[in-house]
């Protein structure tokens, strides 16, 4: 039995999916003609600002991955699922914690000089982030993730110890969703919580 014979055939997807969302890649680069992000997003005006506000509210705990996080809210832009526009994907029911329960860091986004200390540093970094990204000078380091979920304690390898939330257990039962390259990052030093970030089976739609 040959090796590709060998490999199961979701598994051989997945990975031809993974080579083909590398920025390197013809397949990819072609993708660039239908906006950032390969669903035919192009930023609008105000777009930086809201995304900066997504990042500095959804990223409190873990400020070190502020490109990830921010580049899986725009990969959400353009499917069906989540919404046509960064508006619409940002106050879609359920989408974002922060956003739903208007928690402090999502409202105070909202009149950002009264940030001081921490979080107005917080704040400059979450800008330059959506700038970055929205601009093409920063790359997408999730491979095209669209999902993610922050823990202190959940164990991949033991998903019973801290179950993830919501539908996360059964898309990973029935593999319509997989682990992004750069899962998981890597836990903030202060609180020990670190996001999971997962890319949806385009094979599985």
């Amino acid at each position: 039995m040959g090796l590709a014979q060998q490999i199961p055939l979701w598994r051989r997807r997945i990975t031809d999916f993974i080579r083909a969302s590398s920025p390197m890649s013809p397949i990819r680069r072609g993708r660039s003609a239908r906006g950032i992000n390969g669903n035919g997003y192009y930023p609008k005006p105000g777009d930086a600002n809201l995304l900066a506000r997504l990042i500095m509210a959804e990223g409190a705990n873990t400020p070190q991955d502020g490109p990830a996080l921010g580049w899986a809210i725009v990969n959400r832009v353009g499917n069906r699922e989540f919404g046509k526009t960064l508006d619409q994907v940002a106050h879609k029911r359920n989408a974002f914690d922060s956003v739903q329960s208007n928690s402090p860091l999502w409202s105070g986004t909202a009149n950002p000089e009264s940030f001081t200390g921490p979080n107005a540093r917080a704040w400059q970094q979450s800008q330059a982030t959506a700038q970055g990204i929205l601009n093409g000078e920063i790359p997408d380091p999730t491979s095209g993730a669209a999902l993610f979920f922050s823990s202190d304690r959940y164990n991949p390898d033991d998903p019973k110890s801290a179950p993830p939330p919501g539908d996360f257990p059964k898309m990973l039962k029935r593999r319509s969703i997989f682990s992004s390259p750069s899962y998981p990052s890597t836990p903030d030093r202060n609180s020990g919580t670190r996001n999971y970030f997962f890319i949806e089976d385009p094979y599985r739609k």
